[in-house]
């Protein structure tokens, strides 16, 4: 991660990041789902790849503050433009991820729970040793309790918010 910090991006070629790391996952998903007969429509919506793309883009985005704001709160140096760099490329790699694991849910079922397990204990580890390397934090056991914790309680917002205005 230091080494994809280090690049200086220009403003153009983190736009172009940032892109890659939604349109990516977003025609992975989209390529799964229609592997899948039975997945024509996720919870009554039917599935389209732009609505997608705005979704996986605006959850970057929001996890990009969200990782920029709590970071700097804690005491880290990150700058939010790091941040979306340090997201989308955690976002990149993931898909490699989750190609292998889509390849070997069609070949392999039985073993894609486990890879799939895997893969999340590589997303948890890389996440948390990249928020240190975005942030400057020495700790990755406290990083590790942040993460964690951001996520309990990002959970508990989501829920509250969806609960309120979809009436979920």
């Amino acid at each position: 991660m230091r080494t994809v910090l280090d690049l200086s991006l220009q403003r153009g070629e983190r736009i172009s990041l940032f892109l890659l790391a939604a349109i990516l996952p977003t025609l992975l998903i989209f390529v799964a789902f229609s592997l899948s007969p039975a997945s024509e429509e996720v919870a009554g919506f039917p599935i389209s790849p732009m609505p997608l793309l705005v979704a996986q883009a605006g959850a970057l985005l929001m996890m990009s503050a969200v990782t920029f704001w709590i970071g700097r709160w804690r005491g880290g140096t990150g700058s939010f433009a790091n941040s979306i760099i340090t997201l989308s490329w955690l976002q990149i790699v993931m898909v490699a991820a989750q190609v292998a694991f889509l390849v070997l849910e069609l070949a392999l079922p039985f073993v894609a729970a486990i890879v799939g397990i895997l893969a999340l204990m590589l997303m948890l580890w890389l996440v948390v040793n990249f928020v240190a390397e975005l942030h400057g934090f020495q700790s990755l056991g406290l990083v590790f309790v942040g993460v964690i914790g951001t996520l309990f309680v990002l959970s508990f917002v989501l829920a509250f918010l969806s609960s309120i205005l979809l009436g979920i």
